[in-house]
């Protein structure tokens, strides 16, 4: 009997002190019991070389492009297109106490000269709140799209973190506190995207885990006061005034619109010309990407809104229908709807598939110059000269209806409105800044 209390006493302590050593979940060994599917929804059998629709499975003893030999690693073969993807949910993933980060690595195969890159991404879903996240493929900021799809409206989702992997002869490593999340569980997505190009594209995880400490201190509170803007980037890019400059949703590229009549995709953060999108005949004053950031509309002087591919900037549609200048845009989040706003007192709705305009509304003669839509894709916001709007976004394919008016407020600084002609500024560029919203630098 002592012998036995000893023995329990003895077990006791060491799995109090096993408990109290750091705790790591292996994201790459739970990818085998994940569900595993490609961009156009097709579920993909992991450990199975599939070929064009994508691949995942485990690769051992394989050597990658820094000339070593890895053991065992995560391999994911985006689709074999432009734009590939493949994504596989890991479910009910409990973040551990004890200041846990989550830390990912990864790079290519040896011999994958030809890719030109693959983005990887770690995301986060609420189960109780994203609803549909276990029968659809994620969506925008998900790096998942299956044409024609409604994105959720009500959902909890966050891209923990992503890495850019590049064939340069080493292998990319990235680290985020996840402390916020510590103690919740749901569902992680690891996801492998293609650039323009599926060549070589042998991209593969050496890391994928969540660690922590639970004898770590906490994490320190917040300051008192956010830190003031500080200038990140600042680079020219154009040759004449810039009028609109806005990011893309999934973080990845700027676009400029500008009076040189054609409008400019950037890289973010890196500032690299990615595209120049040139055919319209007059001042572009404004750009918008579509909620999946494969599209960008441009607004122009010349009457007509330009639909590009992005990041490639092919031409996708030329609409055309305003008798004035168009001065704003705006997607619908379906993804193939696009309102513009003109100086012909119009709001029109159109459908980039097919170039067909679904609706127009009569602004009553005031210029358009700022449209938004609600993230519940049902209102959208209009901005114009001597009031502003919000019009049922479900009359949009239907009939016409203005839900509320202020006529006493003006509008020119109302979700970014713009009057036009903008006034030049000294240096034509964009700026990249950080910190707090709403502080300013000195």
């Amino acid at each position: 009997m002592v012998i036995l209390k000893r023995f329990f006493l003895i077990s006791c302590v060491l799995f109090f002190a096993v408990s109290l050593t750091a705790q790591n979940i292996d994201l790459i060994d739970r990818a085998k019991d994940g569900f595993w599917r490609n961009g156009d929804g097709r579920t993909l059998t992991f450990g199975k070389e599939e070929g064009e629709p994508g691949s995942v499975l485990y690769k051992n003893d394989v050597v990658l492009e820094d000339g070593k030999t890895y053991q065992r690693v995560l391999h994911t073969h985006p689709q074999w297109k432009s734009l590939g993807r493949i994504e596989g949910r890991l479910a009910n993933i409990t973040v551990p106490q004890g200041r846990p980060r989550l830390v990912i690595a990864g790079g290519f195969i040896q011999n994958a000269q030809k890719s030109d890159g693959v983005r990887l991404a770690v995301v986060w879903i609420d189960p109780q709140q994203e609803k549909t996240a276990r029968t659809q493929p994620l969506r925008e900021e998900l790096l998942a799209r299956i044409k024609g799809r409604t994105p959720q409206e009500e959902t909890t989702s966050r891209v923990l973190v992503a890495l850019d992997i590049r064939y340069n002869g080493r292998i990319d490593r990235a680290e985020l506190d996840i402390s916020a999340y510590a103690g919740k569980t749901g569902d992680i997505y690891l996801t492998a995207e293609a650039g323009t190009s599926a060549d070589s594209d042998w991209a593969v995880w050496t890391e994928a885990r969540i660690e922590s400490d639970p004898k770590a201190p906490a994490a320190p509170e917040p300051p008192a006061k956010a830190e003031p803007l500080k200038l990140l980037k600042s680079f020219g890019a154009h040759g004449a005034r810039i009028y609109d400059a806005v990011f893309s949703p999934d973080g990845r590229f700027i676009a400029t619109a500008s009076a040189e009549q054609l409008a400019k995709i950037w890289r973010v953060p890196e500032g690299d010309e990615v595209a120049t999108l040139s055919g319209h005949s007059a001042h572009v004053f404004a750009a918008a990407f579509s909620a999946d950031s494969r599209l960008l509309a441009t607004a122009s002087g010349d009457t007509t809104t330009r639909i590009w591919e992005v990041p490639g900037g092919g031409l996708k549609t030329r609409l055309a229908g305003h008798t004035r200048e168009v001065l704003s845009a705006a997607f619908r989040r379906s993804g193939n709807q696009v309102a513009t706003g003109s100086n012909d007192g119009t709001i029109r709705i159109w459908n980039t598939d097919d170039r067909s305009e679904l609706n127009n509304f009569d602004f009553g003669g005031e210029a358009v110059n700022s449209l938004a839509f609600h993230p519940n894709n049902r209102w959208l916001a209009v901005a114009g000269t001597n009031g502003r709007r919000a019009v049922d976004g479900q009359q949009a394919a239907g009939a016409h209806g203005l839900v509320q008016r202020d006529e006493q407020r003006p509008a020119s600084r109302v979700a970014g409105a713009r009057d036009a002609p903008r006034p030049h500024p000294r240096r034509p560029r964009i700026e990249l800044q950080v910190g707090a919203p709403g502080e300013r630098p000195e």
